[in-house]
């Protein structure tokens, strides 16, 4: 089935029109009228089989009733194996017994191992270039898991299965942090700014910091709770601190006995503005997003399928085989930096460097150029990558990359940029991958 995208979950509002009006700023509802809207990321079977299965172990899963956290002991044990144990694995018997009493299940993390959900992420995270995440809530009818809260990461919430009553109130804080304190009493959030039914297909985008409760209607609820982690100005910040502790003038002690001494904070004041102007003019932003970006794309996962019994020497690969970067994968083409002159944490004397999946794949400069083509995310036939590189050494660059997880077979059908110009297409691939 057609995987979902950025633009499919906020339909029919566009991309554009919602960085504009409603990311960091308002809630967005989309209603649909389309209960299967949601069928191809999950449904009530998937996470019956999920459960069904018993491999889960907390904090997998987790239960929560009322506002309040069901003890884990409750509905978890430690199965010996060996000399080791399965810590806190999940008693169905005990959860379904806790569901039915009125417990909400959360199961957490679910796009770690559920595949629609990790490639929806994997899409969003190439997108927003921030970290994205799932829990999913089964909540009972007529009953509600969490209480009064406000989360610290903007939410898409993605009704999946039945009704559930989402009342949002005004922000209680603009844009807070992970780690801030806020004064928020969930006793007292204020009147509601709107309540909304959210049926199965709809969607609701909360930014951080909007306080908000829900509870099911007269059937089960299903959502998913589609979290984004974002990179903040506050993080750059943090981590050009970090660069800047190689400056000496920074690193000087407070003088003797200052801190204790109000009399003497304003000369600490005139002196802490002279450091951050000597900090500001000294900081260089792109080597600090540099090592942000490495992070975040070394950071992301792989989703490995169909690599553990293929041939790892990409011997199918020939000049004219389609390719394209596998559309799982998040990565970050080290090289020269936009109107720089060094090479952005490369592999040194000019070379590039590829950040993916917990890799580093260091290439010779003159493969950047059909690095970065492959970075579009198109097909392409080996033949057309640009760069002053021989057609032996495309092969080369290509295979090794097929060997790394970052390319994949083109699906039959999808054109090059070369046919979609009216040009020369290459024609069917000369070879396919082995199954």
């Amino acid at each position: 089935m057609t995987e979902l995208g950025f633009e499919e979950l906020i339909a029919p509002t566009g991309g554009e029109e919602f960085f504009d009006r409603y990311w960091e700023r308002e809630p967005l509802l989309v209603r649909r009228g389309d209960p299967g809207h949601y069928r191809r990321l999950l449904t009530l079977d998937d996470l019956d089989r999920l459960l069904a299965e018993g491999g889960l172990q907390h904090p997998a899963l987790r239960l929560v009733r009322d506002g309040e956290q069901v003890p884990v002991r409750s509905y978890t044990r430690d199965l010996p194996w060996g000399g080791a144990s399965f810590v806190r694995a999940v008693v169905v018997e005990s959860v379904l017994a806790a569901h039915r009493d009125g417990a909400t299940v959360v199961f957490q993390a679910l796009h770690r191992n559920h595949a629609p959900l990790a490639r929806l992420c994997r899409a969003l995270e190439s997108r927003f270039a921030h970290r994205f995440q799932t829990n999913v809530y089964l909540t009972p009818p007529g009953e509600r898991g969490l209480g009064v809260h406000f989360d610290r990461h903007d939410v898409f919430v993605l009704q999946v299965h039945g009704t559930k009553r989402w009342t949002v109130y005004p922000a209680a804080a603009e844009r807070p942090s992970r780690g801030g304190s806020y004064g928020f009493d969930p006793a007292d959030p204020g009147e509601p700014r709107f309540e909304v039914a959210l049926a199965a297909g709809d969607l609701l985008y909360l930014p951080r910091g909007v306080p908000h409760r829900a509870a099911a209607l007269d059937d089960a609820s299903v959502h998913v709770a589609l979290g984004v982690v974002t990179t903040t100005w506050a993080d750059v910040f943090a981590r050009a601190l970090d660069a800047a502790g190689d400056d000496p003038e920074l690193r000087r002690s407070l003088p003797a006995g200052a801190l204790l001494d109000p009399a003497r904070w304003p000369g600490l004041e005139e002196e802490f503005h002279r450091l951050v102007d000597r900090f500001a003019a000294r900081v260089e932003l792109p080597p600090v997003l540099d090592r942000l970006a490495a992070t975040f794309a070394s950071g992301r996962q792989p989703l490995a399928r169909g690599r553990l019994a293929a041939r790892d020497d990409a011997g199918w690969v020939e000049l004219d085989t389609l390719l394209r970067r596998a559309p799982t994968v998040v990565a970050y083409l080290r090289g020269p930096w936009p109107g720089g002159d060094r090479a952005g944490g490369g592999g040194g004397d000019g070379a590039v460097q590829l950040v993916f999946q917990g890799k580093r794949v260091t290439l010779p400069a003159a493969a950047g150029p059909a690095v970065a083509r492959m970075q579009a995310g198109r097909p392409f036939s080996v033949r057309e990558l640009p760069g002053p590189i021989d057609d032996a050494s495309r092969r080369v660059v290509a295979r090794r990359l097929v060997r790394e997880g970052y390319l994949v077979a083109a699906p039959v059908g999808e054109g090059t940029d070369e046919a979609e110009a009216g040009g020369p297409a290459p024609g069917e691939p000369t070879a396919q991958p082995p199954v």
